[in-house]
């Protein structure tokens, strides 16, 4: 049985400006058991979610103990159901104003179908295709970058296919690193190595 308190723990990590105190990245890794979530909190005040983890239960009971009713940004790694469930819940009941995808089609499962549909009928939602490279303008002073995608569609069955697909994402503020890679296995870890090279250091 999983208790309230297993529910509810998070990593937490805060990093400061030093010119303000107020100015803050904090990124809190939500235990959600099996896959990720990691939420967001911008020095400008909005928000992001990548990944919702395996049950919407655990994700929402997260939101509302921080007291959310809107999220920014709203971003799947990649379409496996311990990334991607937990987000329908995030769309029934927050406002959503940006969702990020990769255009990986699992072809064994229905749910990611259903997020991008809910999202397409989300009001005010826009959704984006980022490509590696691409800098996403979340906060002006946070770098957002995306190391990893596929931006154009693809279908496959294979479990290592649909990770290598994870979007890459890594801020960098402050003088710091954090690099979220989804479910990347080891060859797209080289390629990014031999691509980004330096880049790609992250404290986290």
């Amino acid at each position: 049985m999983i208790t309230t308190r297993k529910l509810l723990s998070s990593l937490a990590i805060l990093l400061l400006a030093s010119s303000s105190l107020w100015a803050q990245l904090r990124v809190t890794f939500v235990n959600v058991g099996q896959g990720d979530a990691v939420f967001i909190e911008f020095p400008n005040g909005r928000t992001a979610l990548i990944d919702g983890g395996p049950s919407g239960t655990l994700i929402d009971a997260f939101l509302k103990s921080k007291g959310v009713s809107k999220i920014d940004y709203v971003a799947l790694t990649h379409p496996h159901s311990d990334h991607y469930r937990g987000l329908k819940k995030v769309f029934t009941n927050y406002q959503v104003d940006h969702y990020y995808d990769t255009k990986a089609e699992n072809v064994d499962a229905a749910g990611d179908n259903n997020l991008r549909e809910l999202a397409a009928v989300e009001p005010g939602c826009a959704t984006h295709y980022p490509k590696p490279g691409d800098v996403l303008n979340w906060d002006p002073k946070v770098t957002v970058k995306v190391f990893n995608a596929c931006w154009e569609p693809v279908q496959m069955h294979e479990n290592d296919e649909t990770n290598n697909c994870s979007l890459v994402i890594r801020l960098y503020y402050n003088g710091n690193g954090i690099l979220l890679t989804g479910d990347a296995n080891s060859e797209i870890e080289q390629e990014l190595m031999t691509h980004f090279k330096s880049g790609l250091q992250s404290n986290i």
